[in-house]
Parts: C-alpha cells; structure tokens; sequence
C-alpha cells in the first residue's frame, strides 16, 4: 500500500534484520536485551530521517 503513495519515499531502516521478531515473550522474559534492541533500533530510526533535515 504504501508503494503507491506518490509523496512517499521509502528508507531501508539499517540493521532491519535484527528486529525482526523481538517482540512477544522475549520482550518479557529478556528486558535487558530487549531494552539494548529498542534503543539501537530508535538510533537507527532517528538516524533514517536526519537525511532530510
């Protein structure tokens, strides 16, 4: 769906592949790890939209 928004334009999140599933029970069980994941993956968020600033 999103591929047919004109004004959109798609960024490959860098390490996208370590996210995948990282929620559900690990979340709970792992908070530590889990933890050390979101804030990597915010890092990699916030990084994905300082290119248009």
């Amino acid at each position: 769906m999103l591929a047919h928004v004109d004004s959109l334009e798609q960024v490959e999140l860098a390490c996208a592949e370590e996210y995948r599933g990282f929620g559900g029970l690990f979340s709970v069980t792992m908070s530590t790890i889990s933890g050390a994941m979101l804030e990597r993956k915010l890092n990699h968020l916030i990084a994905s939209s300082s290119h248009d600033q």
